[in-house]
């Protein structure tokens, strides 16, 4: 099974040097949303970079706020499923905003 990156809002604020990003994971089958699923975020997607954690809440609903202003790469992870980068493709499956 494979994870998805449903993304309920992506708002940068660099007048103010924050941003947010938020959204739900959700299983790309059958659209259940899923709680307890680790989110990653890391800044400039650098392998250098330390990972920012958020864990998705009942409704797999999960939420990044002052974050310094820049590019992110975002990735969820859950046992039983394949790990999902936000914005990843495959023949079968794509990320897509809400």
């Amino acid at each position: 099974m494979k994870l998805a990156l449903a993304w309920a809002a992506l708002a940068a604020h660099a007048a103010m040097g924050a941003c947010t990003i938020s959204g739900v994971v959700v299983d790309s089958a059958n659209g259940k949303r899923l709680a307890a699923t680790r989110v990653f975020a890391r800044l400039g997607g650098k392998l250098t970079r330390p990972n920012i954690l958020r864990l998705s809440d009942a409704q797999g609903a999960f939420c990044f706020d002052s974050l310094p202003a820049g590019n992110y790469m975002v990735f969820a992870v859950r046992p039983g499923y394949l790990d999902s980068i936000y914005g990843a493709r495959s023949e079968e499956h794509t990320s897509e905003l809400q």
